[in-house]
């Protein structure tokens, strides 16, 4: 301030302010101004977090701190007790069911060995070999299909079947027929019967593409 008024009362004309517009928008003022926009902009950012952090959820140690009150006996209890549906238990193994395990394998065995006969009729008439190749998968899944049906069949010879036990047993079943199907068809891959099959089948199709 003590400048501007020396500059105004100035002896020389030449050191004056020439009008009063360069005596407001002095580089010094623009600094001053500057620095008071960035002190209000902190202030407002200041406020802002505070106000964010006032509004967050209590963390899961304050939460813990707030649950372990002391009760009194004026206080009331209400707990949630999870409703536990009764489970029908068998009370006793139906009987000869022993059996339907060991029928559960051997039926898998014969399945699968139809399902290799199947693979052998197809592999005469297919036009690709491509298609040949998928014949193993698909001659599991019909072995499996097959097999499943007739499990039902076979064993409401021992229960009913809208007994709860009846599904239960059948589930545990499967994982026998799953065992049965896997085994054989390990087993029929160090067999030179399935590679005859495919072998034939290439052969055929190479010559059917000869001109």
């Amino acid at each position: 301030m003590k400048q501007i008024v020396r500059r105004c009362a100035a002896a020389n004309e030449r050191d004056r302010y020439n009008n009063a517009a360069d005596i407001l928008w002095t580089p010094q003022h623009n600094i001053l101004m500057w620095g008071f926009m960035l002190i209000l902009l902190a202030l407002l950012a200041t406020v802002f977090w505070v106000f964010v952090l006032l509004r967050r959820p209590p963390s899961e140690t304050i939460h813990y701190q707030q649950t372990t009150k002391i009760v009194t006996e004026h206080d009331t209890i209400r707990e949630s007790v999870p409703v536990i549906k009764e489970v029908m238990v068998p009370q006793e193994t139906p009987q000869g069911i022993e059996n339907y395990y060991d029928w559960v394998k051997k039926q898998a065995n014969e399945n699968c060995e139809l399902s290799v006969l199947w693979m052998e009729q197809q592999a005469r008439i297919l036009p690709t070999f491509e298609e040949v190749a998928k014949l193993s998968i698909q001659a599991q899944r019909r072995a499996r299909a097959r097999t499943e049906k007739e499990m039902k069949v076979e064993l409401q010879k021992y229960l009913p079947a809208d007994n709860p036990q009846f599904h239960v047993i059948y589930a545990s079943a499967q994982f026998y027929l799953g065992q049965a199907i896997s085994d054989f068809w390990v087993a029929m891959a160090y067999n030179p019967r399935l590679a005859n099959i495919y072998q034939e089948a290439q052969e055929r199709i190479q010559d059917a593409s000869k001109p």
